[in-house]
């Protein structure tokens, strides 16, 4: 059995599969504990940039 974050799901699984979405300027992200705990913020991102030309995680989120 193996676990997997819904958000490493997300972007291995999902985000290849979808149409090309309509895109936003930018787009401020706040990472989960479970995220930032398992080491997956670069997948958080991921999906970010796939809709936003600019896709951060501020600074001061936590």
């Amino acid at each position: 059995m193996e676990y997997t974050d819904s958000v490493r799901f997300a972007v291995d699984t999902l985000l290849p599969r979808l149409p090309e979405p309509r895109r936003l300027a930018s787009l401020a992200l706040h990472p989960t504990c479970s995220t930032v705990h398992l080491g997956s913020g670069d997948a958080l991102v991921a999906p970010g940039r796939a809709v936003a030309d600019t896709a951060d995680v501020p600074d001061s989120w936590g």
